[in-house]
């Protein structure tokens, strides 16, 4: 999940006593005035737990950090700033015995100014908070392009974020642990601005800045063996080049003109977890789809090349599912970044080797959409770049008003499943989706197949809500059911098998058909007028 080693739960985007500040580090940033402000910290146990800050003058983006030590279960119900919601970049947990956790929020516009109440709900009032403000200012409104994180122990951990060719303003990081850090490894090449919290036997805070620029920016730290849930992310200016809206792949082609202008199809599967053996269920679902006629396109949910994502790995994804990479709609899962933070052999496989755009989107972006038949399909990625995303929704589907929507991403929000927990770090795409009155969302990551109930994106029941789809079931190991399952759950499948769409201009046909050929659920429905 995202740059996770050992055992993370993501689960959501984008010290010294209060009033203990850092100083100004200006950065130099080409054609801006960036630079960190000062950063404020508190602890407490209190619901909410708050903490006031006084920005300086021309700040134009707030990073807010809260750690909690032993505790790893989210017990955060939201951050405002002077009653401001703020968006949540991420959370990373150790769920192992004396774990902790690791949150960042983040807000880049809109800001009050003067003197702020940072508040930070939470649904229960035990556990010491450590909150920890940053301020950042400049002459544009800023924005996170990049965070990932890691949790559990790891012999000298490192995280790489890519700034993709954007001024980043800097990177700042934060980590929870219950031991004493030993010292700071050295920096790579970069801009950053890291901030290390030790919680359990002192507090102990620093801050780094090094010469700014465009490159990839890595941090770490050499540690003895404590429980530690870290994260970290990269700040941009807005619109400080980002990349184009839309990967240019309308016209991938097809190998046949669709014989009924009327419909066209869609098959797939996430979790594939291609293995090279013969005899391995990522075969089996390949041979589903190689039945269907050569016009149909094909769409993975992410989890597609054996454990790490590596180019090995995708050599064997390239034995079982290749065969129709010409006419695949690939999207990019957790795995892809297990062992590579920058998922290279994911962009390698898409992309080609080394090239920066093309059909799975630019490198450390890895969103694009498509026009097929009536429908738009936007590929989304909910292990990078999240917050962007939001907007480019809003923007794409306003661009294609006629058109039934369709998103494809790994994590799903609502999920009946026992491999893993429902995520909420997807919920701004969801609402970006349900605001523009978006069809039909198809989610992986559990390895189970699930038809949920079309609701809103409080999963309340709602006729204008968007229907989820959960196809974990393109080969990896077969997952298990909750019981109950969600209210909303309507139909829930342990096998391994395909979804196949039939999409027309107003409505659509689903069948999960096994991989022994049954068909083990179908239906239709109509799109949003």
């Amino acid at each position: 999940m995202g740059a996770v080693a050992c055992s993370t739960d993501l689960t959501e985007p984008h010290g010294p006593p209060a009033g203990a500040k850092f100083g100004a580090a200006n950065l130099n940033v080409v054609a801006a005035s960036a630079a960190w402000g000062s950063s404020t910290e508190g602890t407490g146990t209190s619901n909410p737990t708050t903490v006031s800050f006084t920005p300086p003058t021309g700040t134009r983006g707030i990073v807010v950090w809260i750690t909690q030590p032993i505790v790893n279960t989210d017990i955060l119900t939201g951050v405002t700033i002077d009653g401001v919601d703020t968006k949540r970049v991420g959370s990373y947990a150790n769920t192992t015995v004396n774990g902790g956790r690791v949150y960042c929020y983040f807000l880049g516009s809109d800001l009050p100014s003067g003197t702020v109440t940072i508040a930070v709900g939470r649904s229960q009032s035990t556990t010491t908070l450590h909150v920890v403000a940053e301020a950042i200012t400049g002459d544009a409104d800023t924005e996170v392009i990049d965070f990932a994180g890691q949790a559990g122990f790891i012999g000298n951990p490192r995280l790489t974020l890519q700034s993709s060719g954007r001024t980043a303003i800097g990177l700042t990081a934060m980590y929870s642990s219950i031991d004493n850090v030993l010292s700071s490894a050295a920096e790579a090449a970069g801009q950053q601005r890291v901030q290390d919290h030790d919680f359990g036997t002192e507090t102990s805070l620093e801050s780094r800045v090094s010469s700014p620029g465009t490159s990839n920016v890595a941090m770490g730290w050499n540690m003895n063996s404590g429980q530690i849930a870290h994260m970290a992310v990269l700040v941009s200016e807005v619109g400080g080049t980002p990349p184009p809206d839309t990967v240019p792949t309308d016209t991938m082609p097809t190998d046949t003109t669709p014989p009924d202008p009327d419909v066209v199809t869609l098959i797939g599967a996430g979790d594939v977890h291609a293995k090279c053996d013969a005899g391995h269920n990522s075969a089996k679902t390949a041979a589903l789809i190689a039945d269907e006629p050569k016009s149909t396109r094909v769409f993975t949910i992410g989890d597609n090349a054996g454990i790490n994502g590596s180019a090995a790995e995708y050599q064997c994804y390239d034995g079982k599912w290749g065969q129709f990479q010409s006419r695949t709609l690939l999207a990019m899962g957790n795995h892809e970044r297990r062992i590579d933070p920058t998922a290279k052999a994911y962009y390698d496989y898409g992309n080609g080797v080394g090239v920066d755009s093309g059909a799975v989107g630019r490198r450390g972006k890895g969103y694009y959409a498509v026009t097929y038949g009536d429908w738009r399909i936007l590929v989304l990625n909910s292990e990078q770049a999240l917050t962007e995303q939001v907007d480019w929704i809003r923007r794409d589907l306003a661009a294609h008003p006629k058109l039934c929507q369709l998103a494809i991403w790994h994590k799903p929000m609502f999920n009946s499943g026992t491999s893993v927990k429902s995520v909420t770090t997807v919920r701004p795409l969801w609402q970006s989706l349900y605001d523009k009155g978006a069809d039909v969302i198809l989610n992986a990551h559990d390895h189970t197949y699930q038809r949920n109930a079309k609701v809103d994106p409080s999963g309340t029941r709602d006729d204008s809500g968007i229907r989820q789809f959960i196809v974990g079931t393109g080969g990896g190991v077969a997952g298990g059911l909750a019981s109950p399952r969600l209210a909303i759950n309507e139909k829930a499948v342990i096998a391994w098998g395909v979804l196949k769409l039939k999409l027309y201009s107003t409505r659509y046909e689903w069948q999960f058909i096994d991989i022994n050929g049954v068909v083990r659920d179908s239906g239709g429905d109509d799109c949003h007028s």
